[in-house]
Order: structure tokens, then C-alpha cells, then sequence
């Protein structure tokens, strides 16, 4: 009997082994609450996750080659805002990188949450074509162009206020076709 009780004991501790291993695949390799690790290289400023862009540093905020936090709220293109990429491969891009794609009368996601006042890798996908933008003045200085089928990523700080704050293409006539989303804050 206690040789049996034995072998029910290394069974089920099989089960939840392989159990643990299937959930970490099917999850992306996290667990319930964390966050997924950030991919790039390593500089002295932080992590850049792609190459021509500011970094991410070790307290998860986007800084400059300078290690200066840049300015979401500032002047779009100026010296003080964040740095996007040039075109880059969507399907090279870390799980890390927070993924929109303009679609037929749309984006997708249309909505995507992240954490107040931390880096976010942003990119996006023109399907006709896109100008994107926020709304909001908070995120001022974050937007990029894309031709159809581009993909440019642009790394920034989220507002430090959480909330919802509206994305949308700002070609002429697009924003009232459907082409607005929003970033949550939390």
C-alpha cells in the first residue's frame, strides 16, 4: 500500500508540473500579475527594444541617449520627445511591444491598457495608410506616420493620471470613419 501511495504522490506531482509548463506556454512564459520581460539590447541608459529609439531604463520609464526622461507632452519632433523607429519588421517585434494595426474602418486592438506613468513600445501598422495621434495635449508629442502596410514603433511614457486617452488617424475624414481607440491608464 505505501508503495502505491508513493506513485500517486510522483503522479500528481507530474501532472502539476506538465500543468505549470502548458499554462507558461499558452501564456507567453508569465505569470498572473507580472510583467513580460523586456527584449532589446542592453545600453548604459537601459534597454532599447528597437534600434534607433530612445531606451527604456531600469525604473521603466523611456529616457534619451542622454538618460534624460523624454517629454510625451511635449512638442511633437522636438528634441525633447521621443524617438521613433525607422520602418521595421512587425513580426520581429518582442511580446513587450504594445501591437496596433489600422484595419478596414478601424484599428485593432481599438483599446489597450497600460500602467500609469511607465515606458510603453508602442507600434503601429498602416493598412491605407495613417497618421496617428492622441488626443489628448498628456501625449502630445506621440505619433507617427505609416504608409499601408508600414510599421513604425515609438517607445513613450504613459501619463502619470490614469484614464482613458483617445487615439485616432488624423488623415482628413478618417477619425469620423471609425478610426479612434483608446489607451487605458491605470
Amino acid at each position: 500500500m505505501e508503495g502505491q501511495n508513493k506513485n500517486i504522490i510522483w503522479i500528481a506531482g507530474g501532472i502539476i508540473v506538465a500543468a505549470a509548463v502548458v499554462y507558461l506556454v499558452t501564456s507567453g512564459g508569465t505569470l498572473p500579475g507580472t510583467t513580460p520581460e523586456i527584449e532589446g539590447v542592453k545600453t548604459e541608459q537601459g534597454t532599447v527594444v528597437v534600434p534607433g529609439t530612445d531606451a527604456i531604463s531600469e525604473e521603466g520609464v523611456v529616457v534619451n541617449q542622454e538618460g534624460v526622461e523624454v517629454k510625451s507632452d511635449a512638442a511633437y519632433g522636438s528634441a525633447e520627445a521621443p524617438k521613433q523607429s525607422a520602418l521595421v519588421d512587425k513580426e520581429a517585434l518582442p511580446d513587450s511591444v504594445v501591437k496596433v494595426e489600422q484595419i478596414e474602418g478601424g484599428f485593432s486592438p481599438s483599446e489597450f491598457t497600460v500602467k500609469a506613468g511607465r515606458g510603453v513600445v508602442l507600434s503601429v501598422t498602416g493598412g491605407s495608410g495613417c497618421s496617428f495621434r492622441f488626443m489628448d495635449p498628456a501625449l502630445n508629442a506621440v505619433g507617427m506616420g505609416v504608409g499601408p502596410g508600414e510599421t513604425r514603433v515609438v517607445p513613450f511614457n504613459a501619463p502619470e493620471k490614469e484614464g482613458e486617452y483617445k487615439f485616432f488617424c488624423d488623415v482628413p475624414g478618417y477619425e469620423s470613419r471609425g478610426w479612434i481607440g483608446k489607451m487605458i491608464v491605470e
